[in-house]
This record gives structure tokens, sequence and C-alpha cells, in this order.
């Protein structure tokens, strides 16, 4: 009778999500197509500049957070049961990354600043054309996406094999994940960031954005595993402990992309580089972007670090569900800081142009009903992450 009960009330709530999901996904899409297609030129461009912020933001929470199962995989992580079966369950978002991208690919007049721009990209032309440029993006996540789902299929094809080969096999898939990760996400921020300032140049930028990605998307997991792991029948999972080892690893790489930024910063200042310098000035110094960067770093970096010191909101799952949304918000309007200003140095979009917001709102619902999705078909945790909490 429990097992129904409880059976019963994860069906109310998959359910519940779903259709609140549903609805948010119509009134995202419909308002998100008629802002294409409503207003001026320029409210339009606004819409293309938004997606691109979108594209990388919700494209990156999912996968950063997939490779979460991936990185506690090759640590061998005994905690990680709990937080593995939520990882995998955001995989399935990269596809629908791929159809935003080839959306923008078809729009490319309106953000691809550097097309515009011969004099400054005639030393990358090699690197910089439309060709190789679309090519090498639209291979690197396709590549990404078929190795995810070679991934979910190795854990679905072991599942009830807990041997060394089974551990080994996962484990190399894993590293396999971790380094496509690594170099796919530094490519799209070449690519997609970077090269909207075509002089700018850092080696150190792809690191930055795919160390980000990771941080935003331990916060969308953090916020999961406080919404749904008691439904999904996950509380042995996930204990204080657990919520306290997802609370240090979201201090952890917050520092981490705080180092990261100030050794830009650094850099730069130090440099003085006149090519690297612009990027900087039109977001630190440009009004209303230098608020809108201060903002950024008080609400993902500042106060999370400031309120993850205490043990006690690391170890309650509400208070550290709520410095992850102030993560996922921050971390929100920073890749909105890196992409925008190469296209408006004084206009926020998004600010005069309501249809903006309806992007984020049909990506995030997108996003949410993959994750229940894949809940709904199998809630249960891998018995190849479980066994080693038994080692």
């Amino acid at each position: 009778m429990a097992d129904n009960d409880s059976s019963t009330r994860l069906t109310n709530t998959f359910e519940s999500i779903s259709n609140r999901a549903t609805i948010l996904m119509i009134i995202g899409v419909v308002g998100t197509v008629a802002g294409f297609f409503i207003g001026s030129r320029a409210m339009r461009e606004q819409m293309w500049w938004m997606l691109l912020v979108n594209f990388l933001f919700w494209t990156g929470l999912a996968q950063g957070a997939f490779v979460w199962c991936a990185i506690l995989r090759t640590g061998q992580a005994t905690w990680c049961a709990g937080v593995n079966r939520l990882a995998r369950a955001s995989s399935n978002y990269i596809w629908v990354g791929i159809v935003l991208w080839a959306v923008l690919a078809l729009g490319w007049r309106y953000w691809l600043v550097w097309v515009n721009e011969p004099e400054a990209v005639q030393l990358k032309y090699l690197w910089l054309n439309k060709p190789f440029y679309f090519i090498r993006d639209g291979a690197a996540l396709l590549f990404v996406a078929v190795l995810n789902q070679v991934f979910i299929n190795a854990y679905r094809r072991l599942e009830s094999d807990t041997s060394d080969r089974a551990h080994n096999i996962i484990n190399r898939l894993a590293i396999a994940v971790v380094l496509t990760f690594v170099v796919s996400w530094s490519l799209i921020a070449f690519d997609m960031v970077m090269a909207l300032e075509p002089q700018w140049t850092s080696t150190l930028f792809g690191a930055y954005f795919f160390v980000g990605s990771l941080y935003f998307g331990m916060a969308a997991l953090i916020v999961l595993a406080f919404w749904l792991h008691e439904p999904l029948g996950l509380k042995e999972y996930f204990s204080p402990r657990q919520f306290s080892d997802m609370g240090n690893l979201l201090m952890g790489f917050g520092i981490l992309v705080v180092y990261m930024l100030f050794a830009h910063l650094l850099e730069i200042w130090y440099g003085n580089i006149p090519e690297e310098i612009t990027f900087i000035v039109h977001r630190l110094r440009d009004v209303p972007w230098q608020w809108w960067a201060l903002a950024a770093f008080l609400i993902a970096q500042a106060a999370p670090f400031i309120l993850l010191q205490s043990q006690v909101t690391k170890r309650t799952p509400g208070r550290l569900a709520g410095v992850a949304v102030l993560v996922l918000v921050g971390m929100w309007l920073e890749r909105t800081v890196l992409v925008v200003p190469s296209f408006s140095r004084t206009h926020i979009a998004g600010l005069t142009n309501v249809f903006t917001y309806f992007i984020p709102v049909m990506c995030g619902s997108v996003f949410l009903l993959l994750v229940i999705n894949s809940l709904r078909q199998n809630p249960n945790v891998s018995q190849l992450d479980a066994v080693l909490t038994l080692k």
C-alpha cells in the first residue's frame, strides 16, 4: 500500500509539473514567435541577440549539469547516485540546443558581426569564415549530443552488471564526455562570444566559459534535488551530507569562476593592449552595462560565496536551493553581459522589448519538461552508481 501511495504521489507531482511547464512552454513559444514578427527592425534584432544569450545559457546549463554525472563518475564519488540520476535527466536538451543553433544560423545577419567587418578579421580569415564557422560548431554540438546518448545507453545496457568491466566502460565514457565538453564549449566560447568582438583574443576565455557552465549546472542540480528528491523517493541519496557536498562544489566552482575572471582582468590591465581593453571597457565602463555587470557579479558570485560560508545553509535543502537560484539568475545576467554589449553599447536588450522575456520562459520550460519526462520513465538511481556507496 505504501508503494502504491508513493507511486501515486510521484505521478501526481510529475503531472502537475508537466502541466504547468507545458502552459509556460506554449506561452513562451507564442511570445517568442510573435517577437520576431512584431515591431521594428531594432526590436527584432534584440530578439536575435537574446536568443543567442539564451542558447548559450540554457544549453550550457543542461550540458553542464549532465557533465557533472561524468565528473563524479571519474572521481568515483561514493555519494553521487542521486545526483547522477538528476544529471542524466538533462541530457536530451542538447538536441533542443542544436535546433536553437540552427535557427541562429538562419539569422546570422543579425548577430554575426564579423561578417560586416572584413578588415577586423583579415588575419583570421582561415578561422572566421562562414562555411567553416558553421560546419565546425554544428559538428561539435552534434558530436556532444551523440556522445551523451552513447553514455546514457551504456548506463541502461549495463544496469544489471556491476562487475569491474562494466565500471571500466562507464568510467572511460565519462572521461570522454568530460574532455569533449571542455573542447566543444571552449570552441563555442571562442566562436559565439569572443568572435563578437573580432579583434579581441583570450586563450583563457574558453576555460572561463565552460567552468561557468559547470558552476550554474551544479546550481540547477541543487534546485532539482531540493524540488524532486522526496517525490522521487530518493531521500536516502539526498541527506544533509549530500546537500552539503553539493554546496561545497557550488562554492568551489564559484571561487574558480572568480579566479578566472580576475586572471582575465589582470592580464588585460597590465598588458594595456587596445584590442583587449575594448572588450572590458564596453562592459565595465559603458553605461548601463557597468551596473548590469556589477549586479551579475554580486548575485552570481559575491552573495553565494558569503551565504555558503554557513554549514547550516549548505545542509539545509531549502536554503541551499535559494542560493542556487541566485547563481542561476546571476549567471544569466553574466551571459547577457558577455554577449549583448557587442551589439549595443548603451542599450540593454529586453528592457524595452517585452517579447525578449518569452525566450527564457520557452527554453526553461522545455528544459523542465525534458527532465521530468526522463525521470518519469525511470525515477530510480542506477545500480552502477548505487554500488559505489557500498565500497
